[in-house]
């Protein structure tokens, strides 16, 4: 499954901009690549937790958090984080079942 997470990754991120639009900011980097990493965390920690149900979230957790902390510092409730997790969620799902 590691070899595919790149990928997978990328498909993630797509759909998350796609359902969540404040997220996609071509002109802003930032944005970006915040995004690539809290689904970085979330693909990684769930393909841990696969081999190792006992895998440490603590760096899942802290992600988490500091995305928290990020919308709070622009003024936005956490409305949007919540529907890109949906969405990333479900478009994870949706790539692991083509997989078979």
């Amino acid at each position: 499954m590691r070899p595919a997470l790149p990928a997978l990754v990328d498909w993630i991120v797509q759909e998350v901009w796609r359902v969540v639009p404040v997220y996609a900011r071509p002109g802003d980097g930032s944005y970006g690549r915040v995004t690539r990493y809290g689904v970085e965390c979330a693909v990684a920690l769930f393909v841990d937790l696969v081999e190792d149900p006992l895998a440490p979230r603590d760096r899942l957790y802290e992600t988490c958090h500091r995305l928290g902390a990020g919308e709070a510092r622009e003024g936005r409730t956490l409305d949007d984080l919540q529907a890109a997790y949906r969405a990333g969620t479900r478009a994870g799902w949706r790539w692991i079942m083509r997989l078979g």
